[in-house]
């Protein structure tokens, strides 16, 4: 049976809005954006990725006074294995993690080992 969004976590939902994000904020700049529905659009999809959001949370490594911690890196993580509890030893700044895996923004949670928040595919680095 395929996985639905209630049996399986979103992956990488910030993704979706930061592209989503880049379209409308050339869009705005290449149309008459009346009333700038576009280019406020993709300015409060950034604002939410940079930490205007319920969380207060800066969702882009490195950006902001609260960023996440230990993105999914083998780089950053400084160690071999893959479900170390330990916090990252390197920070992998600029990197933009999955974000929430649903729309309650606490399901957001800073640990390496919660691939679908914290993965770092190249996708996801659209800043």
């Amino acid at each position: 049976m395929p996985p639905t969004r209630e049996s399986e976590p979103l992956w990488g939902s910030l993704r979706y809005s930061a592209n989503t994000a880049f379209l409308a904020g050339i869009y705005s700049d290449r149309v008459e954006d009346v009333g700038d529905r576009y280019s406020n659009f993709a300015e409060s999809q950034i604002d939410y990725i940079l930490g205007v959001n319920p969380n207060n949370i800066s969702y882009l490594v490195g950006f902001g006074e609260k960023y996440p911690q230990n993105p999914h890196h083998r780089g950053a993580s400084g160690t071999s294995t893959k479900d170390n509890p330990d916090n990252n030893r390197h920070v992998l700044y600029g990197a933009l993690v999955g974000g929430p895996s649903k729309l309650d923004d606490a399901s957001y949670i800073d640990s390496a080992p919660t691939t679908s928040l914290t993965k770092l595919p190249l996708t996801t680095t659209p800043l």
